[in-house]
């Protein structure tokens, strides 16, 4: 469904309104972990290395935010264990501490916030661990030529071409030079443009993805209209190029 309203001969409409709403983060700037690839390298084989270094990002860097779910474990006091989802609030409730904020914060931080509160006057060095089980609030929407377009959960510190990576790659009509990377920033909303050809050859870094991003990937011979889209356009503050 996304190949066909992208597709430049359709309703413009559709992907103003697509890119403008929902999107969130900060600056865009490049990521260093990811080591310089061939440009030869077929869609492939770069979804085979962004998917092993995706396997490699800290889930510990995630920041919890609505939605998410998580099972926290007090060793030795099952009663106060068990799963918790992080609410409109940003707060989870616990048994005898009530509601506890826990948005924007890493499992490592919030087992550090818990035991602090039960260790006040409730249990005696307590042992806490959170793991995160449903990862909801950072996510990233994928659409255009990709093989897989969709919205992704984003775990931890995460790259773009892990996301196309697991997109499942760029289609073979996909204009690699035209990737246009939509994120919010200061209240406007801004397109980075990326070559996806020049991030794989290592003549550029690999562009870090925001949760909240729109990431859309024109067909070829396309990219030029679906720039144009967006001009004039309220809250639209320009394109940028990566």
């Amino acid at each position: 469904m996304f190949k066909r309203f992208l597709n430049p001969r359709c309703v413009p409409g559709f992907l103003v309104a697509v890119l403008v709403s929902g999107c969130g983060g900060n600056t865009i700037r490049p990521d260093e972990r990811i080591q310089p690839m061939e440009s030869a390298a077929r869609p492939e084989g770069m979804a085979a290395l962004a998917i092993g270094s995706a396997n490699t990002i800290a889930v510990k860097d995630y920041r919890l935010g609505t939605g998410d779910e998580l099972t926290i474990t007090v060793f030795q006091v099952s009663e106060l264990s068990g799963p918790r989802e992080v609410n409109a609030r940003g707060e989870i409730s616990m048994p005898l501490l009530g509601t506890v904020p826990v948005a924007g914060k890493t499992a490592l931080e919030i087992e550090d916030q818990l035991e602090a509160l039960y260790g006040m006057e409730l249990l005696v060095d307590p042992q806490i661990t959170v793991d995160i089980t449903e990862y909801v609030s950072q996510q990233v929407t994928l659409v255009g030529e990709l093989r897989n377009p969709g919205m992704y959960p984003m775990q931890g510190q995460t790259t773009l071409l892990e996301v196309v990576a697991l997109a499942g790659g760029v289609s073979r009509i996909a204009d690699r030079e035209g990737i246009i990377i939509f994120r919010t920033e200061d209240q406007q909303v801004f397109g980075y443009l990326v070559n996806l050809d020049e991030v794989m050859a290592g003549i550029k870094e690999d562009p870090e993805i925001k949760g909240s991003d729109r990431i859309v990937v024109p067909e070829s011979g396309g990219a030029a209209f679906s720039r144009s889209l967006m001009i004039g356009v309220p809250g639209f503050g320009g394109y940028r190029q990566y």
